[in-house]
């Protein structure tokens, strides 16, 4: 019996091209072995990029950052700051309104302002006859300070 099955196997070698079966499958061999190493380069490529990329670009964003951060900080300040300034001229707008309106001024030339008596009697709301002056004290509105929004320049003092 062993010595049916090595004929067996002897005439299998014979009749078959080993070499015609096997080199196909060597060559298929040598295309993944090929295409691997070109895989290899692509990833080595791939990582000396990266490596590139990380110190000529992300290493300096990353150093910018703390300057990032004043730069957000100093655009929230002006923010705020340009809010108080356009409160305080609404506040200065109300303030005039209210100036005009005690003493009647409608007319902005010169000839309106300089002919119209500043003291003159006019009326409310109400219709009572009143005077343009008050008893009470002129409240000054209360201006901004640079000072408090850009401490590093100097503010003039204006006494």
């Amino acid at each position: 019996m062993v010595e049916k099955l090595a004929q067996d196997y002897s005439k299998y070698f014979h009749n078959c091209n080993v070499e015609k079966e096997i080199n196909p499958l060597c060559l298929s061999i040598e295309e993944t072995l090929t295409r691997l190493d070109e895989f290899e380069t692509l990833l080595t490529n791939v990582k000396i990029e990266t490596n590139s990329t990380m110190e000529n670009h992300v290493v300096p964003l990353l150093a910018f950052q703390q300057n990032f951060q004043t730069l957000c900080e100093r655009i929230d300040n002006l923010e705020k700051f340009v809010d108080v300034v356009n409160e305080n001229v609404n506040s200065v707008e109300r303030s005039i309104d209210i100036a005009e309106e005690e003493l009647g001024v409608t007319d902005y030339s010169l000839k309106g302002l300089l002919f119209k008596p500043l003291f003159s009697r006019s009326k409310n709301i109400d219709g009572e006859s009143r005077t343009n002056l008050k008893d009470d004290e002129f409240q000054k509105v209360e201006i901004f300070k640079t000072s408090q929004y850009f401490p590093t320049s100097e503010e003039p003092t204006s006494d």
